[in-house]
Order: C-alpha cells, then sequence, then structure tokens
C-alpha cells in the first residue's frame, strides 16, 4: 500500500482523511493548528502526526485548505515531492490550480487536482463526488481507484486539462449557493405575507426532493445555522468571489452572485461569519425590514 498525507483536518477533510486509513499503512496528517491533528491522531488509530510540513515524505499527499493562499504556502513548503503524487482537494481558482501544477512539477512531482461536491454528512458518509483533472492519465487512475469507494460514490475523470476540476467545482457550488439564495428569498416573503414557513418547507421538498432542498430549506425554516452542513459564511463568501471571477473572465452574466454576495457579506457583519453559509438570509431580512 500508498504511504499516504493529508494536510488540513477542517470540517471535510478531517473524514476524508479518516475514510482513507484502511486504504494505507501509514497516514501522516498535519494542520496549522497542532491540536485538531492530535485530536484525529488520538480517534485514529494507525494515523501519526507531523509538526512540519517540511517532514512530510509520503508516496501521495492530499491537501484540503480553505484559501488559494494557504495551498500555495504549503506547496511552497513541501519539500520531498521527487516521484510522489499531490492531490489538492480545495475550492480555487484556476489560475492557483495552475501555479500548485508547475510547482509540483519542479519539485519532480505529479500533480492531480481533485475538488468534491457534498457537505459534511456526505464526506462522513464517502458519498462524495470527486472531480478529478491532471496531466498525467495512470496518476488520474490511480488516484480515481484510490478514493471511491472509500471517501467518493463518483469520480469524475476530466482529463489532462488540469483547471477544468476547478472550474466545474466553481459552477456546481454556484448552483448550490443559489438554491441557498433562493430559499432564503422564498422563506422570506413567505414571513412577510403570513405563509406558514412549514407548509412553505413541505411543498418545497415535495416538488424538489433534492438534499440541497432539503438540507438547506429545513436550517432556514429553524434558523439554525450554526451547524456547518458544508461551508460556513466566511469560506462562502471567498467561493462567492472566486464564482463571481470566473464569470466576469468568461464573460458569463451571472447577476444571483452579486445578490448572494451581498447577502453573505451582511451575515459576516453581523457576525455570522462561522455559521452555515444559508445565515446569507440574514440579508435578506435586512432588504425586507424583518431585522
Amino acid at each position: 500500500m500508498a504511504s499516504i498525507a493529508w494536510i488540513g483536518l477542517g470540517n471535510m477533510g478531517s473524514p476524508m482523511a479518516r475514510n482513507l486509513l484502511p486504504s494505507t499503512d501509514a497516514l501522516t496528517v498535519y494542520n496549522r493548528t497542532a491540536s485538531k491533528a492530535e485530536i484525529f491522531v488520538k480517534n485514529n488509530p494507525g494515523a501519526k502526526m507531523v509538526e512540519r510540513v517540511e517532514d512530510i515524505d509520503s508516496d501521495i499527499v492530499f491537501t484540503s485548505l480553505a484559501t488559494d493562499e494557504a495551498v500555495l504556502q504549503i506547496f511552497g513548503k513541501l519539500e520531498c515531492l521527487s516521484g510522489k503524487t499531490v492531490v489538492d482537494t480545495s475550492t480555487i481558482l484556476p489560475d492557483t490550480v495552475e501555479q500548485l501544477s508547475q510547482i509540483a512539477k519542479e519539485k519532480g512531482g505529479k500533480f492531480v487536482h481533485c475538488p468534491v461536491m457534498g457537505a459534511v454528512a456526505a464526506a462522513d458518509q464517502a458519498q462524495l463526488i470527486a472531480l478529478l483533472a491532471g496531466v498525467d492519465k495512470c496518476c488520474r487512475q490511480k488516484i480515481k481507484k484510490l478514493l471511491v469507494p472509500s471517501v467518493a460514490r463518483l469520480c469524475i475523470d476530466l482529463g489532462d486539462e488540469v483547471t477544468k476540476s476547478s472550474m466545474l467545482k466553481l459552477c456546481g457550488n454556484f448552483m448550490i449557493l443559489g438554491i441557498v439564495e433562493l430559499l432564503g428569498e422564498g422563506f422570506t416573503l413567505a414571513e412577510k405575507c403570513g405563509v406558514d414557513k412549514n407548509d412553505l418547507y413541505q411543498v418545497y421538498t415535495e416538488m424538489f426532493p433534492a438534499p440541497s432542498f432539503k438540507n438547506y430549506g429545513a436550517v432556514i425554516k429553524d434558523g439554525s445555522h450554526g451547524t456547518v452542513l458544508g461551508i460556513n459564511v466566511k469560506n462562502g463568501l471567498k467561493d462567492a468571489k472566486h464564482i463571481r471571477e470566473l464569470a466576469e473572465r468568461s464573460g458569463a452574466g451571472i447577476p444571483t452572485i452579486d445578490l448572494a454576495i451581498r447577502n453573505l457579506n451582511c451575515a459576516n457583519d453581523k457576525g455570522k461569519g462561522e455559521e452555515d453559509w444559508s445565515a446569507l438570509v440574514h440579508g435578506i431580512k435586512v432588504l425586507s425590514n424583518l431585522e
């Protein structure tokens, strides 16, 4: 079995790393906040932690980080990449993906970009959808075999154009964010005109029985934004700005993203940055004189 390292033990990274344990004899983890790595190792026998990125020397290195800057910083610190494979699962800009690919190449390694679609519950249950792109076909096949079914229920191979996975991930996140925005507006309209929110939730989930409508609809209906389903307001705002940048560069007119960014900013300004990004409904309520 190949040795594996996992860098970044956040809401998504931790369950993904845990699900890889049966696929390796040696799982090494690193997290900037060392206490998270300590807890992970304590709860997952067989894993070990390192205190410095520079000490990682595994056959396959995964990264799962919140920002483009964080991923670039980590790649700059990785030293033992000759003959190794680096797989980044972060939601980042296509330009950043190209930079990571170049860094890995200069250090003698192979690079795969593989962001995932799915919330924390899907990560826990190994039901994610992996979006795979990388120059080396054999490398992509190796990572696909490693991820399915241990981490993901499906892996979509997007070929050798390494930025395709980033663009598809941002398009996918835009759809989810658009659903959250629509749900927020719908429940706000119901509140303003006196429609029972439970009745509206039943209509939505009967007509659109998809996880995004069911899960985010329930959170917005109940106001339970403190439990993060997949991404918090702060990181969601980063993703939303990435989506807008991709749209601007591509010449796509998607006005919904501007509404979502406005409402995410409002939620963030109200101290909701660590809550689920469905807390953007606070921005809609402010517009509607409900807050």
